[in-house]
């Protein structure tokens, strides 16, 4: 058989024993080369092989061989390595996936290491053997793998003249611990973008989710769960989004400060409209009126009023104008405009019981009516039912809910726990 045969043949059983890696495993981008011992893969999905060790293996092994290069690219191991030490975070890596690989069905060539070998105990994670192994010393693990892969030229012992590139660059070679140390650059080889990656590794996660709920049993320990972190939304921080909001609450308002061609000037009539005609651009003046209501009722501790006070220090800062700050917990206490954060500490008062109505009624009877409203509360109080005339951000600081008191306005949930951190 073919060494071409053979990885067709191993592709195939890798496929059948693990479905969910079918799209991962047809983006991997085979290549022969003389300067590894066995097998690797590089975060493009360029996988290494050597074709004298490779017709070695059996078709199962070598179906092996897939799922475990595969393990790497999912498990992000390439990523995650960071500054830890190459070979010891190679090696336990290697033992993780051979160990889960195992419990799978698959199997390997001869030398792969699993946590018997270093006398660990099984289904720990990669970071808990990563931990054991540097208890035990880099020396000593080194001693465990030339044990078992027979000493120098031992079957899954690299050649030093052929190992010529990191973990980092080419992950780890079929779990015999190979390709660790740093000698050189791996070969450049056109391999998938950072995007084709990306989507091959979310294909895998929505196909471990159907294959988990078919309850077959046979899914490998964890790997449903990082499928639940992979298909996750991703989670904005709420400073990103609270900037966001207020980037798009900030649109340019009538006023003499600049021109711009978003709004067209009055004397456009006099020079006419269509084609030929110039467009004469209208002065603006991009600062909103804003008002800031901090809900000082008894449910407010001092870390939310704090946070509540920095928000508005930021907001101060990214308008580069006063704010008309309101202190209300069930009646209107405090208003005046403000430029620092102790002007507003002056005007905080309260600490009673909560309703949001007379801060909104005074804000609509305000003469100019400010365009952007952010009220920051625990979101435990009434509101109207009416949707004011006027732009809301309800900053919404440790709520039980996530959820403002009414369907209008734009939530923003703030953490003083994330702060603290």
């Amino acid at each position: 058989m073919s060494i071409a045969d053979r990885m067709a043949t191993g592709r195939l059983v890798a496929q059948r024993k693990a479905p969910y890696f079918k799209s991962l495993i047809q983006s991997l981008v085979p290549h022969e080369t003389p300067d590894v011992s066995t097998i690797g893969i590089t975060k493009t999905l360029v996988l290494f092989f050597n074709a004298e060790w490779l017709d070695t293996c059996s078709p199962e092994q070598i179906a092996g061989l897939y799922w475990h290069e595969g393990m790497h690219i999912v498990l992000g191991h390439h990523e995650r390595r960071g500054d830890r030490d190459p070979l010891m975070f190679n090696i336990a890596g290697d033992i993780f996936i051979n160990d889960q690989g195992r419990n799978a069905g698959f199997q390997f060539p001869p030398g792969g290491m699993f946590p018997e070998l270093f006398g660990f105990p099984k289904n720990l994670t990669s970071d808990e053997y990563y931990a054991l192994l540097l208890k035990m010393g880099k020396d000593a693990a080194k001693q465990k793998l030339e044990d078992e892969q027979g000493g120098e030229g031992g079957e899954g012992e690299p050649d030093p003249k052929k190992r010529k590139w990191s973990s980092g660059q080419c992950g780890s070679g079929a779990g015999n611990g190979q390709d660790s140390e740093p000698d050189g650059a791996a070969p450049e080889v056109g391999g998938r973008s950072e995007a084709e990656v990306r989507q091959s590794v979310m294909r895998v996660a929505e196909a471990v989710k159907a294959e988990a709920q078919k309850g077959r049993g046979n899914m490998p320990c964890g790997l449903d769960r990082w499928a639940d972190e992979a298909l996750k939304p991703a989670q904005i921080p709420w400073q990103t989004k609270l900037s966001r909001a207020l980037r798009q609450c900030v649109n340019y308002r009538p006023g003499a400060v600049d021109y711009s061609y978003s709004r067209l000037s009055r004397r456009q009539a006099g020079v006419g409209f269509g084609v030929g005609k110039p467009i004469l651009p209208a002065l603006v003046r991009p600062v909103p009126r804003v008002a800031f209501v901090l809900d000082t009722s008894g449910s407010m501790g001092t870390d939310q009023l704090n946070a509540g006070l920095a928000e508005c220090q930021g907001i101060l800062a990214a308008l580069g104008a006063d704010v008309t700050f309101i202190s209300c917990d069930a009646a209107v206490h405090a208003v005046g405009k403000v430029s620092s954060t102790s002007q507003m500490k002056k005007l905080v008062k309260g600490g009673g019981g909560t309703d949001f109505n007379p801060a909104f009624e005074y804000i609509t009877a305000m003469r100019p009516r400010p365009e952007v409203v952010i009220f920051a509360t625990d979101g435990d109080g009434w509101a109207p039912k009416s949707v004011p005339p006027y732009r809301v951000l309800w900053l919404l600081i440790d709520s039980y809910c996530d959820q403002p008191p009414v369907p209008w306005g734009e939530p923003v949930v703030v953490s003083t726990r994330e702060r603290a951190t």
